[in-house]
């Protein structure tokens, strides 16, 4: 198993773990011309992480690093935006599945290892009830 980021090793967004480079934090409109918040990016290969008010952790992302989370959002968020599951049971089953505490079990903290872990059980048919 890749490396999960635990709540105890939130980064502290000041140097990229990808390149060394200085990160900073900039409003969403920047890059998407519409406000979701604020985002930690490096100023020079443009990983980034969204910061907001209830989670302010997890890794800056490559750009296959956020495919990656993109994808596995695509289906899991499906699952229980469809009423089929309850999140929080979810992330649950999913964190049980990965064999990782519930604390640590966040796409954001996953690496891309972690991530296709995480996209191969939940491309299981009916995972969250197995």
């Amino acid at each position: 198993m890749g490396e999960v980021l635990s709540i105890k090793h939130k980064q502290t967004w000041e140097v990229c773990p990808w390149c060394g480079n200085k990160v900073i934090v900039i409003d969403s409109r920047s890059i998407y011309g519409r406000y979701y918040g604020l985002i930690a990016e490096c100023v020079e290969c443009k990983a980034r992480v969204k910061l907001n008010q209830s989670f302010k952790g997890g890794l800056l992302a490559t750009p296959q690093i956020r495919q990656q989370r993109m994808l596995c959002h695509e289906k899991f968020d499906s699952v229980w935006k469809k009423g089929l599951a309850d999140r929080s049971q979810l992330y649950k089953v999913l964190a049980n599945k990965l064999n990782i505490p519930r604390p640590a079990c966040h796409f954001s903290y996953f690496n891309l290892t972690d991530l296709k872990r995480a996209y191969k059980i939940i491309n299981q048919y009916r995972w969250w009830e197995k």
